[in-house]
């Protein structure tokens, strides 16, 4: 993988990349859906756009971990971010 003119990636350093992404990322459960993603910001801490959880059951599945309960603890009123 070229990413500029000067640095080419090896086939293990985008394969680690690659797992690296998808272990920062939950799937997000909205009323028992699959409906977004959110994007870990801290051990216990996630980051996703507030239509996404905009039900009353939220739920996060990380990437190969136990799905849980999850909690909505800030929304922005002038931002989709939560």
């Amino acid at each position: 993988m070229l990413l500029s003119e000067d640095v080419l990636l090896s086939e293990g350093a985008i394969g680690r990349l690659k797992e690296v992404l998808r272990e920062a990322t939950a799937l997000v459960v909205v009323d028992r859906q699959p409906i977004g993603t959110a994007f870990f910001i801290g051990d216990e801490l996630l980051l996703t756009c507030a239509h996404v959880v905009a039900g009353q059951v939220v739920e996060i599945w990380p990437y190969k971990r136990e799905r849980r309960p999850a909690k909505v603890i800030s929304r922005k009123a002038d931002s989709d971010l939560v």
